[in-house]
């Protein structure tokens, strides 16, 4: 069986808008926004969100 490392990132752009995945730890967020929202700023809100998450699991 190969060894491939996790997905942490998955970005998917459709005509209307894009659906972001992230993963952190254990947690994995997803986020459906408009192509008007900058994608740097939907990547470091998931971010933050998963941390918070992940320190209330812990």
């Amino acid at each position: 069986m190969a060894k491939i490392d996790p997905i942490s990132e998955l970005i998917i752009e459709g005509e209307k808008g894009r659906v972001v995945a992230r993963s952190k730890g254990n947690v994995p967020v997803v986020a459906f926004r408009s192509n008007e929202t900058p994608l740097g700023v939907v990547k470091l809100e998931l971010e933050e969100f998963a941390e918070k998450i992940n320190k209330i699991i812990s």
